[in-house]
C-alpha cells in the first residue's frame, strides 16, 4: 500500500512540474466547510482488505473544515435503532462507530492537494431502548430518538491514520476523498479565500 501512495505522489509531483505547485502561502488564505459520507468502523486500509465479519463497518456521515491549510473532520455511524421512530418494548443490541481526523494540505497544484491525516477512531456496543423516546426540536424540524447506553467494557479506542485527496474544480467547490485504516469516505466543501484560477 505504501508503494501505491508513493507512486501516486511522485506522479502528481511530476505532473505539476510546470504548474504553480507547492504554494504553501495559499494555505494561509484557505477556509472551507463541508460534509462527508462514507464507511466508518472499518478494519482495513482499503476496500479489498476489509474483514467480512466486522459488525462495525457501515455507512456514516459527518463534517469537515479547513482553516489555513489545516484539515479536520468527523464521521459518525449512529446506533442502528437510535433514530427509529417506532416505539416498542424491545432492547436492541446495536453498535456505534466514529472517527476524528486532522491533517495538513500539501498543495501539488492550485487545484490539487494531498492531505496526510491522523486521528482517533472508536467503536462500541450498546443497548438501544425501543420503549424510550426523546424529542429534539429546532426552528425547522423535530426529531425523535431512543436512549442508547454503551455496554461497559466494549469501547475500542484506536489510532487512525491515512491520506486524503482534495480537488478544487471550481473557485467555490472542493471535493475530498479520505482513506484511513478505520474509515473510507468522501465529501464536498464550500471554499472561501483560495487562489483557484
Amino acid at each position: 500500500m505504501k508503494k501505491v501512495f508513493t507512486i501516486i505522489a511522485l506522479a502528481l509531483i511530476a505532473f505539476s512540474a510546470n504548474a504553480r505547485s507547492f504554494d504553501f502561502d495559499d494555505n494561509g488564505r484557505r477556509f472551507e466547510v463541508g460534509f462527508n459520507i462514507g464507511q466508518v468502523g472499518r478494519s482495513g486500509f482499503m476496500p479489498f482488505k476489509q474483514s467480512d465479519n466486522n459488525p462495525y463497518a457501515r455507512f456514516g456521515w459527518g463534517v469537515n473544515a479547513v482553516i489555513g491549510g489545516v484539515y479536520v473532520d468527523f464521521v459518525w455511524a449512529s446506533p442502528q435503532h437510535k433514530f427509529d421512530s417506532h416505539i416498542t418494548d424491545e432492547l436492541y443490541h446495536d453498535n456505534e462507530a466514529f472517527c476524528i481526523n486532522a491533517g495538513y494540505q500539501i498543495p501539488i497544484t492550485y487545484w490539487l492537494r494531498i492531505m496526510p491525516v491522523a486521528g482517533y477512531s472508536q467503536t462500541n456496543d450498546g443497548i438501544t431502548d425501543g420503549s424510550s423516546i426523546n424529542i429534539s426540536t429546532s426552528d425547522s424540524s423535530i426529531s425523535l430518538y431512543h436512549d442508547y447506553d454503551v455496554t461497559p467494557g466494549t469501547r475500542v479506542h484506536q489510532f487512525n491514520y491515512g491520506i486524503g485527496l482534495s480537488i478544487q474544480p471550481l473557485s467555490f467547490l472542493v471535493i475530498n476523498a479520505v482513506a484511513t485504516n478505520h474509515a473510507l469516505y468522501g465529501g464536498i466543501a464550500l471554499a472561501m479565500g483560495s487562489n483557484r484560477r
